[in-house]
């Protein structure tokens, strides 16, 4: 049993330490890559803020072209019905 202590033995030695450096070579890419997402969640919610204060200009200027248009149609068919009265006082 001499050769499967000896295998044993260089395996328990060999092993541990890359199974630790491995280890700790994860724990570094976690990190990094929770730092990644933590900047790009900070990068992402200031896009989002900003597409929502253009989305709201948009929905602002939306409204007022509404408006105008309405008022543009009152204007116009305003002018008619002061036409007609004008027509009828002359008659």
């Amino acid at each position: 049993m001499g050769v499967i202590e000896d295998v044993r033995k260089v395996i328990q030695d060999t092993v541990p330490p890359d199974l630790k450096a491995l280890a700790v070579r994860v724990e570094e890419l976690e990190k990094r890559m929770e730092q990644r997402f933590n900047d790009q969640r900070g990068y992402m919610e200031k896009r989002f803020d900003s597409l929502e204060r253009v989305l709201n200009q948009q929905l602002v200027i939306n409204s007022l072209i509404d408006r105008v248009r309405f008022l543009e149609t009152s204007v116009r068919a305003t002018p008619d019905a002061h036409e007609e009265t004008r027509v009828e006082k002359a008659g």
